[in-house]
């Protein structure tokens, strides 16, 4: 660090906390802290497997290595990095990058602030793949199979269908887990990850729930309580099996819904849908859940 009097001091540390302020474009913000040489080296980090927003956001920015990981408010305005500078280490840059405030908006009114506690963790919890959950005992074992099957959820994972270049390898998982999750905070993936080793819904019951309660729970001030979750993951499974009964091919139109516009785009422009009908607004009112703000 320069100090004022022009003296360089060295200092070790892994976190700094750095007010921003209102001067955070540019080199006028946390990037002004930052010598040329490293500055030259930034790439941006984006959420990939859409845990923490219904689009990609940009959750941080640092150095390809990671050594160094700008996080917070400064990604509400891309950290000041000209677009530009906003590939990632494949050389692409999303066209529907969701700002970094926008991530706010799927949380309670009272945790919403973007420079917020809750923000700066629910970034450091994208970036590491973090689940709020313990291992408690009991294990499996599985196979890998020979081709992917699961769509790709960034640029740098083969397609689904070819040779998965793990095929055939041999692991164990334990099956019993203690969770310590908080659903009014917690990102999309973690919420679907305690859905689906807690209930037995279905998986489009359990992601439909997964959507509404990251929508209906930005509408409490202070968020959602476990009996109103239960009822919004009820909701999920009815309207699955309803779908089910109305329409022969629903999964088959689902799974094709979900190749043209994404896995999260059919989920976002259902729940709105869902969410326009009077009786199921009936149906949350009567839990307490409000439906819009």
């Amino acid at each position: 660090f320069e100090r004022g009097d022009g003296q360089t001091e060295y200092r070790f540390f892994d976190l700094l906390v750095y007010s921003l302020g209102y001067e955070h474009r540019g080199r006028n913000g946390v990037r002004g802290l930052l010598d040329d040489e490293i500055d030259g080296t930034l790439v941006p980090f984006y959420d990939r497997n859409l845990a923490v927003s219904h689009a990609q956001a940009l959750l941080a920015i640092g150095t390809p290595d990671r050594s160094l990981m700008i996080i917070g408010s400064s990604m509400s305005s891309a950290g000041g990095l000209p677009r530009d500078r906003l590939r990632d280490l494949n050389n692409t840059v999303s066209q529907t990058i969701a700002p970094y405030a926008d991530i706010a908006r799927t949380l309670p009114p009272a945790a919403r602030p973007t420079e917020g506690i809750a923000m700066v963790m629910a970034s450091i919890e994208a970036l590491n793949e973090y689940m709020p959950a313990r291992a408690t005992g009991g294990e499996a074992s599985y196979t890998v199979g020979q081709r992917i099957g699961a769509e790709r959820t960034g640029p740098d994972q083969p397609r689904q269908g070819r040779l998965n270049p793990s095929r055939g390898s041999h692991h164990r998982h334990a099956t019993r887990f203690q969770w310590d999750i908080n659903l009014n905070t917690a990102n999309r993936t973690q919420i679907a990850a305690y859905l689906a080793q807690t209930t037995d819904l279905e998986a489009f019951a359990a992601n439909l729930a997964v959507a509404l309660i990251v929508k209906l729970r930005g509408f409490q001030t202070f968020g959602l309580d476990e009996d109103q979750v239960g009822a919004i993951c009820r909701f999920g499974e009815l309207v699955h099996a309803h779908g089910r009964r109305t329409y022969p091919h629903f999964d088959r139109q689902r799974r094709e819904q979900d190749r043209l516009t994404g896995a999260e785009g059919f989920l976002n422009w259902y729940v709105d849908r869902l969410l326009e009908v009077e009786t199921n607004q009936r149906y949350f009112q009567h839990h307490g859940i409000a439906t819009r703000a």
